[in-house]
């Protein structure tokens, strides 16, 4: 019994050939003692593996490697999509390499300000995004919303005064701004 439960674990973690099955014939006494040496009589000695160990192991691997590639696909565009803000001249630079001032812009759209995105209308005298709408993410780039908000209140400072207004009674009722959710 005690053989079989030996070679029954070797096989468990993969390990059980000819080799270990030779020695383990050879002396057993001999084993015995060179165990008891190496774990000495104080040692606590490991459990038994059960046969679901090991797979469980490369299934949690294979968990842990599919979260983490997933976390990698969200933070690496992330990092890579830079936005820079020139407060002298009140210029956003876009990723892109295009910039906005806010004249620039026809329209910010919020309508989606409570899941962190922005909509910019541009307008149509801008040189390179004349006329297309740009969605920000201002979760995942967090002086964006201060920026962007800056140049609604140059733009626009009759609406940005309203939105302002909205914002304090939002807070009043329960609800985060997006600056300290964000934060």
């Amino acid at each position: 019994q005690v053989r079989y439960t030996w070679l029954d674990a070797l096989a468990i973690i993969g390990r059980l050939n000819a080799d270990s099955a030779v020695a383990l014939n050879d002396s057993p006494r001999g084993r015995l003692d060179a165990l008891q040496e190496t774990w000495g009589e104080d040692a606590q000695t490991p459990g038994r593996l059960a046969s679901f160990d090991i797979p469980s192991q490369w299934l949690i691997l294979i968990v842990c490697w599919g979260i983490a590639l997933w976390l990698l696909m969200i933070f690496v565009p992330a990092v890579l999509r830079k936005y820079k803000w020139d407060p002298a001249s009140k210029r956003l630079h876009l990723p892109g390499g295009a910039t906005l001032v806010p004249s620039d812009i026809a329209e910010f759209d919020k309508r989606k300000w409570e899941k962190f995105l922005v909509f910019l209308r541009i307008g149509e005298g801008h040189e390179s995004l004349g006329g297309k709408e740009l969605k920000l993410d201002l979760y995942r780039h967090n002086p964006l919303e201060s920026w962007i908000l800056e140049m609604e209140r140059i733009a626009f400072p009759e609406q940005a005064s309203e939105s302002a207004g909205q914002d304090d009674d939002t807070q009043e009722a329960g609800a985060p701004k997006a600056a300290e959710a964000s934060a």
